[in-house]
């Protein structure tokens, strides 16, 4: 794994995604090279880097492992996967398949769109590795305002 540890976003605990307050979450964005990690624990988002993939290893058991371990050595209630469209979908799909039946942990899908386009935007630089982490926090603050949004909404069940 490689290092990281920034800050991303902090939210209000004050009507912001409340029920997740508590929750530690895993933000991951799958890639065919990499995927970028983050944590947000009590609202507080924090980019942890990423994982290399081995491209020989289509099982990809290793890569499964480690997240297993990052779930358990951080608490992870609840896993949030950016999502895209066509073909990189039903890979991504096709992934967590395989880490649900390794984590036993729930796993939601989050539209990922422009997320690695504005992960390089806030990095600045070609640093690919950062923007997958980056893109990853950007994957939780979406599904932390997605719940805010639907607690917010009168008669909503939350997400």
């Amino acid at each position: 794994m490689q290092p990281s540890g920034n800050i991303f976003k902090a939210f209000s605990s004050q009507g912001k995604a409340g029920r997740l307050k508590n929750m530690v979450l895993l933000g991951l964005d799958y890639g065919r090279r990499r995927i970028g990690l983050a944590i947000a624990v009590n609202l507080i988002i924090e980019t942890r880097g990423w994982l290399e993939r081995d491209r020989q290893d289509r099982e990809d058991q290793p890569l499964l492992k480690q997240i297993e371990e990052i779930c358990c050595r951080e608490g992870v209630e609840k896993v949030v996967v950016g999502i895209s469209e066509g073909l990189t979908a039903l890979e991504t799909k096709r992934f967590v398949k395989k880490l649900s039946e390794v984590i036993k942990l729930p796993i939601v899908f989050v539209d990922e769109t422009l997320t690695s386009w504005e992960a390089e935007k806030k990095v600045g630089w070609k640093d690919k590795g950062r923007i997958d982490t980056v893109a990853a926090a950007l994957i939780l603050e979406r599904f932390l305002e997605a719940s805010a949004e639907a607690e917010n909404t009168i008669g909503s069940g939350g997400l």
